[in-house]
Formats: structure tokens, C-alpha cells, sequence
């Protein structure tokens, strides 16, 4: 890769929206489908002159920036704010992420490899085939032996949605009565999954805590926070039990999130 392939990858990839979304809204999925740094770098620049290198060594990460669900400084932020709640030493709690992501990556190694050599990588459940076609057989095939040009109307889009968002940001703290969104209005930018597929539900989360507000105050909104973080909680040990379950058992079960 040249170094200017390696720093507008790691712009776009460490950029902080994905964590404000995750701070700001607390969605259970920040699912926004692409917005890739590959993607985004040919929209503005062009496969040609962003090189046949650089789209090739990022395609290899496709996997971790495909529908921006793997980023994890939003995971990592907020097991921080968690730390500062709880009064959890902030330096130990980062040699504890530290070790875990090397034994999260061995074991996941370690099992694709045991499933696919054990009931073949056509039968195991997950995009796992269909990634590697989409990313390689299609997407950067066609970029290298079809170059595309720079795609204006493209580029007029993302400043046309980082103009708006700007100014929802800027009336939504400039008049408290205002009652769009910006989390809300980049959050649609995902045409299936993230908010696309659970908006109802954050909509009824929203209208009962509105009426809780409205009908009981604010003290009777936070004694009944506890209660609405137990169905949280309930929802997920419950799903972790289906799942241990199927594996002692070698049975299909419940997912809570199924692709």
C-alpha cells in the first residue's frame, strides 16, 4: 500500500461517527451497509488512481468494515464508561481487552478452520463464503480490470448527508425544543439491517418513556429504568442459554440476531 492509501484507510476507518452513534443513540447494531473505506475512497478518487495495491490489502479487512458491526472503539469506549461508573481501574481493565482480543482472534481461527474441515464451508451457517466472493470475485475485479472514474454524483451525496447532519447537530443544541435527530437521520442511511430492522422497536422505547414522563415525572422514569434494563438483560441470558444448550446438545436453537 502507499502511505496515502494507509492514512485514508485509517481516516475513514478510525473515524469517531460510529462511536458517537453508539454514545449518543445506543442502538443495539450500528449496521450502516456500505460505507467502506475502499468504497469511499473509489467514490471520490477513482479505482485507478487509488491503486490496484491499496484496494487490494484493504479488501482483505473488507470483513471487519463491511456493515461497520465489527468496529471496536465504540465497544471499547463504552466498556470505559462502564469502568468509570463502576470505579474499575481503567489500566487493568485494558491488559483484560488486550488478552482478550488475542485469544478471541485464536479461538476464532481455530473454529472456522474445525467447522469448515468438519461439515464443509458450504453448510456452516454465516456469510463466511459469500464475503470472500463478493469482495474478491466481484467487487475488486471490477475495479481493476474496469476502472471506474471519480462518481461526482457520489460525492455530492456525502457532502450533501455531512451537510445535513451538521446542521441537525447545530439546531438540535442551538434549540432544545427541536425534535429531529442527527443519529436518526445517519442511521437510515442503512437500506436493510441496523435501524432499518429495529426501528419499530426504538420507536415503542421511545413513546413509553415519553408517556412515563408525561403521566408519572422524571423520578417515576428513573425508578422504572431498572425494570426496562432487567428485559435487556433477560433477553440475553436467556438467548445464551438456548445457545449453550445447542452446543452440549448438537441441536438448532434460538438466536437472538440472525443474518
Amino acid at each position: 500500500m502507499t502511505w496515502w492509501g494507509i492514512f485514508g484507510f485509517s481516516l475513514i476507518f478510525l473515524a469517531v461517527g460510529v462511536t458517537r452513534v453508539r454514545a449518543e443513540f445506543g442502538p443495539p447494531s450500528h449496521e450502516i451497509l456500505g460505507l467502506d473505506p475502499a468504497r469511499l475512497m473509489t467514490t471520490i478518487f477513482g479505482s485507478r488512481l487509488v491503486g490496484t495495491g491499496n484496494l487490494t490489502i484493504i479488501s482483505f479487512y473488507y470483513w471487519l468494515n463491511r456493515l461497520n458491526v465489527s468496529h471496536p472503539m465504540p465497544n471499547q469506549l463504552e466498556a470505559f464508561k462502564i469502568a468509570e461508573r463502576t470505579r474499575i481501574n481503567c489500566q487493568h481493565l485494558i491488559w483484560v481487552m488486550m488478552l482478550s482480543i488475542i485469544l478471541g482472534t485464536l479461538a476464532s481461527f481455530w473454529a472456522f478452520l474445525h467447522l469448515m474441515y468438519k461439515v464443509g464451508a458450504l453448510s456452516v451457517h454465516g456469510y463466511i463464503i459469500g464475503i470472500g466472493n463478493e469482495v474478491f470475485g466481484r467487487r475488486l475485479k471490477r475495479w481493476i480490470n474496469n476502472p471506474i472514474a471519480p462518481k461526482i454524483i457520489g460525492t455530492q451525496s456525502m457532502i450533501i448527508g455531512a451537510s445535513m447532519t451538521s446542521i441537525l447537530y447545530f439546531l438540535r443544541h442551538q434549540y432544545i425544543w427541536w425534535p429531529f435527530y442527527p443519529i436518526g437521520y445517519v442511521m437510515t442511511a442503512a437500506t436493510w439491517g441496523g435501524l432499518s430492522d429495529f426501528w419499530f422497536s426504538v420507536f415503542l422505547g421511545w413513546l413509553i418513556k415519553l408517556r412515563i414522563l408525561k403521566m408519572f415525572g422524571l423520578k417515576a422514569h428513573q425508578r422504572a429504568i431498572p425494570f426496562f434494563l432487567g428485559l435487556v438483560m433477560g433477553d440475553y441470558i436467556f438467548v445464551s442459554m438456548w445457545a449453550l444448550v445447542g452446543t452440549l446438545f448438537n441441536i438448532s436453537t434460538y438466536v437472538l440476531w440472525s443474518p
